[in-house]
């Protein structure tokens, strides 16, 4: 996915500092979507449905920090999508065919 070449602040991106984010992200964090828990295959190639997807829990258009790894997590491409570019605590749906059970059925 192509990144901006500004930030919101005006602020160069550097695609560099980027690719060294997502990898130091990729190896501190277990690979399992932050959202739907769903396992994620590390191997698997980019765009599908298992594989790893690095994404800024505050998003770069709202400010996020680009490069920092604790506002960076791994993320499967369903939720990915779904999140987008909202703030943690907002509505991101689950996806329909991993629902979690509702509160009353734990």
């Amino acid at each position: 996915m192509a990144r901006p070449s500004v930030l919101p602040n005006g602020e160069a991106f550097n695609q560099r500092d980027w690719v060294l984010a997502k990898k130091r992200a990729k190896a501190m964090y277990d690979h399992v979507c932050a959202i739907c828990s769903k396992e994620l295959d590390a191997n698997a190639k980019a765009y599908t449905n298992n594989s790893v997807e690095v994404d800024h829990i505050y998003p770069l258009s709202l400010g996020g920090h680009p490069y920092e790894v604790s506002n960076l997590q791994l993320l499967c491409m369903k939720c990915n999508r779904r999140k987008s570019n909202k703030l943690p605590g907002s509505d991101v749906a689950i996806p329909r065919d991993d629902p979690l059970p509702l509160s009353g059925d734990w």
